[in-house]
């Protein structure tokens, strides 16, 4: 990543470290994405990696030679929805599912011979999955179905062949890629409700800008862009289409990004990144912790400054630490919470990336 990539993002994470009102919100976690990378088939098929936010911690989840690809976090972080090649053909695709570990994989739709499943992308609360449905001449249209595969649903058909359907955070409105002509891919979004609002956010002429995806907390996009698709790497915009960073430099295909939203507990302040520490994203709650003193004790919970080997306290903070497919949530939480101090519960909370 470019030191003026890294500036901008910087600044990004300068302007939402401020004080907010307490509330519930989500940590924006790691990107799943489709690589070509691992693969020794001819030609090659893909896998399903996921990586930080900033491009390290790199990991393989599935070594599937049937091509595994398109990868989506459910709302919650667990699990992870994504295409498979039709079972027992060599063309066509199916929807499934599977943790975050990369076990267990469900099939989740069963499409007519001479159609395909593609491209799954979950409602942002959970309660179905958006997917794209295409026939053999290449023409898709944006379905969606229950998290387990029943009830198949055609809900809108904009012009063009629409490719990676995702709804925003808030759920109004659709992003996808049209394919404007062979070698030009446009991002543009649709109103969820009815189909209508057709706009172009983010087009480069002759460029395939393809498969954003939303970050969890709607700040930023990730999406892959190349010289063609065979020819992709991993980026990231604002929400206003602004470019922001190449994640990913590899000379094949890494593609179809999609970002993890952690759970997080509800906080007044937002008092950024730890600079060496991995630790990420810094929140706090409670009379007291300001964001000169909720960074102290993260970094003091922090691997490289910990004292001793005990993970689970610090200060006078016991430490709820949950893994969440390559990166942990920790949540600090005083040890005087309940006893007579209503409404100052104190709480640190942060990601941090082993």
């Amino acid at each position: 990543m470019s030191a003026r990539a890294l500036a901008a993002l910087a600044g990004l994470c300068a302007a939402a470290a401020t004080t907010t009102p307490a509330q519930a919100d989500v940590f924006n976690g790691r990107i799943a994405f489709t690589s070509f990378r691992a693969s020794t088939a001819t030609p090659p098929t893909g896998d399903v990696f996921t990586m930080n936010a900033d491009g390290s911690g790199l990991r393989q989840l599935t070594e599937n030679p049937a091509d595994d690809a398109q990868s989506d976090w459910a709302p919650d972080g667990r699990d992870i929805a994504y295409r498979i090649r039709k079972p027992d053909s060599r063309t066509g695709f199916e929807v499934a599912r599977m943790p975050g570990s990369g076990e267990d994989h469900l099939r989740l739709t069963v499409t007519p011979t001479g159609e395909a499943s593609s491209q799954p992308s979950w409602f942002p609360d959970a309660s179905r999955i958006l997917f794209r449905r295409s026939r053999g001449d290449c023409v898709g249209s944006i379905w969606r179905m229950d998290p387990f595969g029943a009830d198949p649903l055609l809900w809108h058909d904009p012009p063009g062949p629409q490719l990676y359907p995702s709804l925003s955070p808030d759920m109004r409105r659709i992003i996808f890629t049209t394919a404007i002509s062979d070698t030009d891919r446009a991002i543009q979004v649709i109103n969820a409700d009815d189909g209508t609002g057709l706009v172009s956010l983010f087009d480069v002429p002759g460029a395939y800008d393809s498969a954003p995806a939303w970050s969890p907390d709607g700040t930023m996009r990730a999406y892959s862009s190349g010289a063609d698709d065979l020819h992709l790497d991993i980026d990231v915009m604002t929400a206003a289409g602004t470019h922001l960073a190449q994640l990913t430099e590899y000379a094949g295909r890494d593609e179809s990004p999609d970002w993890e939203a952690i759970p997080a507990p509800d906080t007044d302040e937002r008092c950024g990144d730890l600079a060496g520490a991995r630790v990420i994203d810094v929140r706090a709650a409670g009379e007291g912790l300001s964001c000169e003193t909720a960074p102290e004790l993260a970094r003091a919970w922090s691997p490289g400054k910990r004292l001793g080997n005990r993970a689970d306290r610090v200060g006078g903070f016991d430490a709820e630490i949950e893994d969440f497919g390559g990166v942990q949530r920790v949540i600090l939480v005083h040890r005087g919470n309940g006893e007579g101090d209503t409404g100052n519960e104190k709480l640190v909370a942060f990601l941090h990336q082993p």
